[in-house]
């Protein structure tokens, strides 16, 4: 499964297109070195897949080894970023 990246400026998403043309997505910004997780979507007909989860982690990837922290005021989000103590 292919989850790509776009940014532009301090504003991104990672995003799964399917082959009908859907999209999953995980719409982020960026500020003073915190990456704030403020949508996360999956049409109704590919949910309960692990897609979200998925996402989710492709964004946390991002941040470690860097000077970024993860925030979110999604709960989906809460229990898969880890580690914790990266949550602001």
């Amino acid at each position: 499964m292919e989850i790509t990246l776009e940014e532009n400026g301090t504003n991104g998403r990672y995003v799964h297109v399917f082959d009908n043309g859907s999209e999953a997505e995980l719409n982020f910004q960026l500020r003073h070195n915190v990456m704030i997780i403020n949508h996360v979507g999956v049409p109704t007909q590919h949910r309960n897949h692990g897609l979200a989860a998925k996402l989710v982690k492709k964004s946390d990837r991002r941040c470690k080894g860097k000077t970024v922290k993860s925030s979110t005021c999604l709960s989906l989000c809460r229990g898969s970023v880890s580690p914790p103590s990266r949550m602001v």
